[in-house]
Order: C-alpha cells, then sequence, then structure tokens
C-alpha cells in the first residue's frame, strides 16, 4: 500500500515469541517503535524488539530475466 507517508506490503507475518527466533540467523526484528530493521539476536539478547520475521525469499528467475544476476 502506497500513500504520502508509509509504503506497506503484505510480505510477512510477525512472531511475537521471540524465543522461536533461530538465534544468529539474520532476519526482520520489529522494535516497539514499529520500526523493522534486519538483523540478528545472538545469546537470546531481544532486548528493544518485540518481534521478529523470516526475511522474504528473493525471486531469482526474475532477477536473472532482468539482468540482474
Amino acid at each position: 500500500m502506497l500513500n504520502d507517508r508509509v509504503l506497506t506490503a503484505p510480505v510477512s507475518e510477525w512472531n511475537y515469541n521471540m524465543s522461536e527466533c533461530v538465534p544468529a540467523a539474520k532476519c526482520l526484528l520489529l522494535n516497539a517503535g514499529g520500526t523493522a530493521v534486519i538483523g540478528q539476536i545472538t545469546h537470546g539478547e531481544t532486548q528493544g524488539y518485540i518481534a521478529w520475521s523470516p526475511l522474504p525469499k528473493r525471486d531469482k528467475a526474475t532477477e536473472r530475466r532482468m539482468g540482474y544476476l
């Protein structure tokens, strides 16, 4: 969805059980302010993050057709 202030897309669901986040795996992390960042949880340190989500899968076939790969 696009409006004059925010761009959003329904690419994933947020998992609010931070104990299910795979340690050291790159994922999307949601902070309490509502900002998503790409990062990793290490040593169980989830301070400041309230939810996580796997990264969206790339469509490498399309990227190849477009000349990006």
